[in-house]
């Protein structure tokens, strides 16, 4: 979804019209990148704190 809707709104900005519903669009693309950047730190900070519990890398 988010890949889409950040091309979506790419190729609406190299059209000669305005592009509709700007603000709203890029902050839903923002939000989304964010809302990826940190779920990838949390589950990142899950697996790094196992690792040094346990000092396997395995999850078997």
């Amino acid at each position: 979804v988010f890949l889409s809707w950040s091309t979506d709104l790419v190729r609406d900005t190299l059209r000669a019209a305005p592009v509709p519903d700007v603000a709203a669009r890029l902050a839903v693309v923002l939000g989304l990148g964010s809302l990826g950047y940190l779920g990838g730190v949390l589950m990142l900070a899950v697996v790094l704190r196992r690792v040094r519990t346990t000092g396997a890398v395995v999850f078997a």
